[in-house]
């Protein structure tokens, strides 16, 4: 990482263990900034900012004598108000070692509460969810099946290293309240790398299948009521179609992926998708949400965008826009 660069060669000395906390994304030369507010390990660190201080003279200047946090702004912008060409990175110490836990669940409706059971009962580094729609894709990909005996969805956790009593005291409680069919606690790192391939291959197993995808997001406070009727409401809409749900259930954002039948027309896959893209924006407005969390609204979304945000809200966010980028970079 460039700060670990820099500590190096002002002799503050290099640290192996420090890390970034949230999925900068990172190539060889640079770290882009500004993007994805949600991640696998969001539960335990998206809202903890990893910039600091920019270093560009010009917005300096510009939030200097405001006494506003203009620099919140930037965070998960994602490009919309500028280009951060410099900046310092608060380095974290890594986690601490982890455990990682995939549970069988017999419904939709047990996603929250062993959530909020974990969260209760171990401190979560990661909770993710995903159907058996996905599964059986990443599984064609050539992924290996966790259980002989299938559930309709699935969630997988990483906790805080705790001894087996406790996990399984966790996990014994879950089972007890009907929301846990089965589970799989991984064994070393390895295992734990293929338990994780199962959701974090999700995307590139659909990619064939040119998926219609909805990136929504609401409060985690309201997410089961919101699951509820978002399911009713597409298992009506798409009853032809191939659903695959997975997400990040720890910060309330959620994936919906429509798979396009092999023969149909993408004209009218498309078309149909968007007529239920209404439906679900209003479903989102009742909820509190938005029609696209993880990545900005976009162009595609950009017709729904009033369904889930106020006037006055698009208009304060055009505001913004117009003061960092008056140009229309």
């Amino acid at each position: 990482l460039r700060e670990n660069e820099r500590l190096a060669h002002t002799g503050t000395g290099w640290n192996p263990t420090w890390h970034q906390p949230i999925d900068v994304y990172e190539t060889a030369d640079d770290i882009v900034l500004a993007v994805n507010e949600a991640a696998t390990n969001a539960v335990d660190h998206a809202y903890r900012r990893t910039v600091t201080d920019l270093t560009d003279e010009a917005l300096q200047r510009f939030l200097g004598p405001l006494d506003l946090d203009l620099l919140g702004l930037v965070i998960g912008s994602e490009g919309q108000l500028g280009i951060v060409t410099e900046a310092l990175l608060r380095l974290a110490q890594p986690d601490p070692p982890a455990r990682t836990v995939l549970l069988a669940l017999p419904a939709f409706a047990a996603v929250m509460p062993v959530f909020a059971a974990l969260r209760a009962r171990l401190r979560l580094q990661a909770f993710e969810f995903f159907d058996a729609v996905s599964l059986a894709h990443v599984v064609a990909h050539g992924a290996a099946a966790p259980f002989t005996d299938a559930a309709p969805y699935y969630a997988i956790a990483d906790v805080d290293a705790v001894d087996d009593d406790t996990l399984l005291a966790a996990f014994e409680h879950c089972v007890g309240q009907g929301w846990v069919a089965d589970g799989l606690i991984a064994d070393g790192s390895a295992q734990a790398a293929q338990l994780w391939r199962l959701r974090e291959g999700i995307t590139e197993a659909l990619a064939p299948r040119l998926p219609y995808k909805n990136d929504v997001v609401v409060r985690t406070s309201v997410m089961p009521a919101f699951l509820a009727e978002a399911q009713a409401l597409i298992a009506a809409e798409y009853p032809a179609f191939e659903i695959a749900w997975f997400g990040h259930i720890g910060d309330g954002n959620l994936h919906i992926n429509v798979l396009k039948p092999e023969a149909m027309e993408q004209e009218a896959f498309v078309r149909a998708c968007e007529r239920v893209t209404d439906l679900l924006s209003a479903c989102l407005s009742r909820h509190g949400g938005s029609i696209s969390a993880e990545h900005g609204i976009g162009l595609v979304k950009k017709p729904y965008l009033g369904a889930t945000r106020s006037a006055a809200e698009i208009a304060a966010m055009r505001g913004i826009k117009a003061a960092l980028d008056p140009a229309g970079i």
